[in-house]
Order: structure tokens, then C-alpha cells, then sequence
């Protein structure tokens, strides 16, 4: 167990792990992380981008350079980055990431961040159209309008609930959608920011 890691963390290792956790992957046995992002799921950043903002927030954290850069994987439509040090592995590995719930607000703004840019997405739909009674007065104030939602999807409900802890602890509330029907399974934690005025917009 890392004992020093309340010392350790930083806003830039908040964001990498964030991203980590959202969408990357320990090979223990070769000593290396994957980061990956998918071409088709998050529309709110570049996925060469995302990806190289995950090599530089390490490589400002950790001191060390990182000398692969992201890659198109042959077998899909995605990106990856490879990280390959042992020692950022083993520290990974024994993060208990607990330690974030009682981090300062911009280092868990940080990791949301991360998480976000790899498991977020930002939805925009049209409400309903205008329904009126029989003398043509407008029985919904809200219709024809525009609404939005600001979402993270993901398929380990024990991890969208540990970023449920952080946005509370932010003043951002949150409410789930589990979405059964889908292969593999996906809970998605949806904040709706034109309900109401908080701080979502401040990460």
C-alpha cells in the first residue's frame, strides 16, 4: 500500500487516473498502462487529444518521459496510449482511491475531469411540441424547448457510485439510469444542469 499518497496526488495524477479508471488498463505482467479511447462514444474531446493530455499530466507528475504516443489500434476503431513503466504500475495498482473524498475541490475536480473525458458525454434534445387545450392556451411552459444533460456511463456500478460521492461532495447532484437492455450492461449517472444552478459548471 502506497502510506504516502495523500502527499503524492496532484491534479495532474487526478486527471490521469480519472481517465485510468474510466477507460484504461493494468498489464502488470509487461509494466505498462493503456488508456484508450473509443472513436465513437465521447463527441466532447479529441481522442488523440484526450489521449496526449493523459501522457503529459504523467509525465508532469511522475518526471519521467514518455516516449510512445497515441495509436490507432489495428483491431478497431480506437485509440490507445501505452505507458510503460513498472513503477507507475505498481503505484496504480495500490492507490486506494478512497483517499479522493477528503482531496481538495480542484484535485477532484480534476479527476472528474478525467473520468469524463473518457466515460462522458454531453446530450442535447428537443423537448415535446406545445400541447394546448380545447380554448389554444399552452398547457407546458417547457415545450419546444431545448434541454441538456451531462452524463458518465459505465459498466461498474461501484465505480459511478464512488464519483456520485465526489460530485455530492462538490453540491452536484445526480441521479442514475441503468440501462439493462444493453450488452454488456451500462449504468449511465446523468446530472441535468438546466434544472437547477450549481457547480458543475466551475470543473
Amino acid at each position: 500500500m502506497i502510506n504516502n499518497f495523500q502527499k503524492a496526488i496532484d491534479k495532474d495524477f487526478a486527471y490521469f487516473y480519472g481517465a485510468f479508471l474510466g477507460d484504461g488498463s493494468l498489464i502488470m505482467s509487461h509494466g505498462y498502462i493503456v488508456i484508450y479511447a473509443r472513436r465513437d462514444f465521447n463527441e466532447v474531446k479529441d481522442e488523440w487529444d484526450f489521449l496526449m493530455e493523459c501522457k503529459k499530466a504523467v509525465e508532469r507528475w511522475a518526471g519521467i518521459k514518455i516516449r510512445t504516443n497515441p495509436r490507432m489500434r489495428d483491431d478497431s476503431n480506437s485509440w490507445r496510449l501505452n505507458i510503460c513503466n513498472k513503477r507507475l504500475c505498481e503505484f496504480v495498482k495500490n492507490v486506494n482511491k478512497e483517499i479522493l473524498l477528503t482531496a481538495s475541490e480542484d484535485i477532484k475536480a480534476s479527476f472528474l475531469q478525467g473520468f469524463f473525458d473518457a466515460e462522458g458525454c454531453v446530450h442535447i434534445s428537443k423537448r415535446h411540441e406545445k400541447r394546448v387545450n380545447k380554448n389554444g392556451v399552452i398547457k407546458d411552459k417547457y415545450a419546444n424547448a431545448y434541454r441538456f444533460y451531462i452524463a458518465y456511463t459505465n459498466s461498474d456500478r461501484d465505480l459511478l457510485e464512488f464519483c456520485q460521492k465526489i460530485l455530492d461532495s462538490l453540491g452536484i447532484e445526480t441521479r442514475e439510469i441503468d440501462y439493462r437492455t444493453m450488452k454488456p450492461s451500462k449504468l449511465t449517472l446523468v446530472h441535468n444542469p438546466s434544472r437547477e444552478k450549481d457547480n458543475f459548471g466551475q470543473l
